[in-house]
């Protein structure tokens, strides 16, 4: 009797330890993924940004600052006047994104705004008119990126929304016309980028889709044409940032892998040779921002790390050769955004740091004597240099990015 009773407990015992284990390989199979890839570095909230030729901050209080170049009114204040120092746009802001000549904020009651270059309907107002000041474009936005000619926005639905540019495809529509006004495209996304002529996109579950230039990876059906159609590409993805002809990922490994065009190092392997399928670049990292002809990347430990292109010292290491290789750069880093030789970056303190070329009146050398002081106490060398080769500090008491 005492026998049978304790067959029937250890059986018991397995029933429930084989329960658990099985609860637990269907926690760590499924719903982790959704978990890391929501929570990890999608729908982040964007407190600074460098464009073309313009530098973007937020607030603690949440007003959005300008400055730099103004020719197609990206500064949105009103004018196309370049401005020697920042200048407040905005209130109520909480993100913003340029990565072109034209700038997508995202308010606090999550309205979409937008101004600047307009020419193929990035603006997404239904016009080609450039805009010098803030238009309301949409609302239930909870992430929004600005590309260097088109745009994209998810929902707090988790619809992607798409408009402007579409000359390879880069869109996803179908077509290669371009649209001047949003254009639902998917459903279930969380992470969305496209710099150039290449989109990405990440969905809850993990999984990475491409469209547009894929030439320059050759990845899926491995064409020479642009894909008009988001295409799935793999799995187990947190984040993705897309270059103007590479495209880096995060996987929810915290794992970080590269491919496309490495004629510069932008890949990071340590060559120059071009990949055609996702090579691993490194571990431990929670963000990535792929840019003209390099990449950054941020570790779990808050180091920031870059490689590739460097000829105006955007790299920040020192100087102006080029780097096959991640370096080590600074530490305490939350935040990045580069674009066109320059670099800027957000620290956990809520300090900004710049560094590489400043193409604005603010930082050109050709200015003689800088504009007057405000509450933004820019340091003197930023108004008598262009280049800067190493980190620079440029101001305090900039708002740290949120998730959404």
């Amino acid at each position: 009797m005492l026998k049978t009773q304790f067959r029937k407990l250890i059986f018991t015992i397995y029933l429930l330890l084989l329960a658990t284990l099985l609860n637990g390989c269907l926690y760590y199979d499924e719903t982790p993924i959704r978990d890391i890839v929501i929570n990890f570095s999608t729908m982040q909230t964007q407190t600074i940004a460098v464009g073309a030729d313009h530098f973007m901050f937020i607030d603690n209080d949440n007003n959005l600052f300008a400055w730099g170049g103004n020719s197609y009114g990206q500064l949105g204040n009103n004018t196309t006047i370049d401005n020697y120092r920042p200048v407040h746009i905005m209130s109520n802001v909480v993100s913003v994104s340029s990565r072109g000549r034209h700038v997508m904020a995202m308010q606090t009651d999550g309205s979409l705004w937008a101004w600047g270059n307009n020419e193929f309907g990035q603006i997404g107002d239904g016009t080609t008119t450039n805009r010098y000041s803030p238009i309301h474009i949409m609302d239930n936005v909870v992430y929004a990126y600005a590309g260097f000619g088109h745009t994209m926005a998810i929902k707090s639905d988790n619809s992607l929304w798409v408009w402007g540019a579409n000359s390879s495809g880069q869109l996803g529509t179908g077509t290669e016309i371009a649209k001047h006004q949003p254009v639902h495209i998917m459903d279930d996304v969380v992470a969305v980028s496209g710099s150039g002529l290449i989109t990405a996109a990440v969905k809850s579950d993990g999984s990475l889709w491409i469209w547009g230039r894929i030439d320059f990876t050759r990845l899926a059906d491995r064409t020479y044409t642009g894909q008009l159609y988001p295409i799935h590409i793999m799995n187990n993805v947190a984040a993705v940032s897309t270059g103007m002809s590479h495209v880096a990922i995060v996987k929810t490994d915290y794992s970080l892998w590269a491919w496309g065009l490495n004629g510069v190092g932008q890949i990071g392997d340590g060559t120059t040779i071009n990949h055609y399928n996702p090579v691993h670049i490194k571990d431990n990292v929670v963000g990535v921002l792929a840019g003209v002809g390099n990449t950054m990347a941020i570790k779990t430990d808050g180091s920031l790390w870059a490689w590739g292109a460097n000829f105006d010292g955007e790299l920040g290491d020192g100087t102006i050769q080029n780097s096959l290789r991640p370096i080590h750069i600074m530490d305490n880093v939350v935040d990045i955004s580069i674009d066109m030789g320059a670099t800027l970056a957000l620290r956990a303190d809520g300090s900004l740091w710049g560094w590489g070329f400043f193409n604005n009146p603010l930082l050109r050398s050709d200015v003689p004597e800088p504009p007057p002081r405000d509450a933004y106490n820019f340091e003197d060398y930023f108004y008598i240099h262009g280049r800067i080769y190493t980190p620079t500090k440029i101001l305090d008491g900039v708002k740290l990015p949120i998730q959404r």
